[in-house]
């Protein structure tokens, strides 16, 4: 999940007092635990907040303490456990919709195929040179996509609405079939394609260009690339390179974690 709304004067109200420091840890730790969809023991907290710090790391546990639960080591905050309930819930029944529309949908073409490829009640042979004429099987828009895929396609969705909110809901049965069209034709593996994308999401530029899979697939190439030269840079230069270390290790970050959810190869 990677959209969610914030309620300024809720947030005010409940962690006016933070330090600068606590308030930072307290929004990187909401943000993470939107992002995975899960929660964090103390150490998963101390890493998803790269606290390095004996005072970042403190802080930490005063934030955890104070607006999280523990339950059997795990903080859990009960809101946005609630939120991701019924986020996950949506996006199951979203999934059951679309499935169940394209099943009908190729019900409907095949019905149509069989009705077209009916003989003519014509008792009088249709040849040509003693040879019958058949009718060419009629092709079908099929698609081949794997659930994996469309579910890809909806993280995308979400992932996107960050920096564009008003991003028009897509056919995902399309960008579907984009990431399919990206692993069997280009030869992309499933990690690639993610991190290109967190790549291209997390870039200032490119998050307001790439608003859809087709548009990400016609420039693939270019982005990685980019993420290449970007990565290559930053070995070379430790202190020059700090921004773009950290968006290129986001992005193999966010890609190691999404494929390991997923129990994708």
């Amino acid at each position: 999940m990677h959209y969610y709304k914030r309620n300024l004067g809720d947030y005010a109200k409940k962690a006016g007092r933070l330090s600068i420091l606590q308030h930072g840890v307290y929004n990187l730790l909401i943000d993470a635990c939107y992002d995975r969809e899960i929660f964090p023991n103390l150490d998963e907290a101390i890493d998803w907040v790269w606290a390095s710090t004996t005072e970042e790391q403190e802080a930490v546990k005063f934030v955890l303490s104070k607006f999280f639960i523990e339950e059997n080591g795990v903080f859990i905050q009960k809101r946005i456990q609630e939120e991701l309930a019924d986020y996950q819930a949506k996006s199951e029944n979203n999934k059951r919709i679309a499935q169940e529309r394209e099943t009908k949908r190729k019900r409907n073409v095949n019905e149509t195929c069989e009705k077209d490829n009916e003989p003519s009640p014509n008792h009088k042979p249709i040849t040509n040179n003693h040879k019958p004429i058949t009718n060419k099987p009629l092709k079908t828009i099929d698609n081949k996509f794997s659930q994996e895929d469309f579910q890809f396609a909806e993280y995308v969705y979400q992932k996107i609405l960050g920096p564009a909110p008003k991003t028009k809901k897509p056919d995902f049965t399309i960008w579907a079939d984009s990431v399919r069209l990206m692993r069997e034709v280009d030869n992309h593996t499933p990690q690639e394609i993610m991190q290109v994308f967190t790549f291209a999401n997390n870039d200032p530029f490119w998050q307001t260009n790439i608003l859809s899979i087709p548009k990400l697939r016609t420039k693939f190439s270019a982005l990685h690339s980019k993420m290449i030269g970007e990565k290559n840079n930053a070995n070379g230069s430790q202190f020059s390179y700090s921004r773009k270390i950290s968006r290129s290790d986001r992005a193999d970050q966010e890609a190691r974690d999404y494929i390991q959810k997923h129990g994708l190869s």
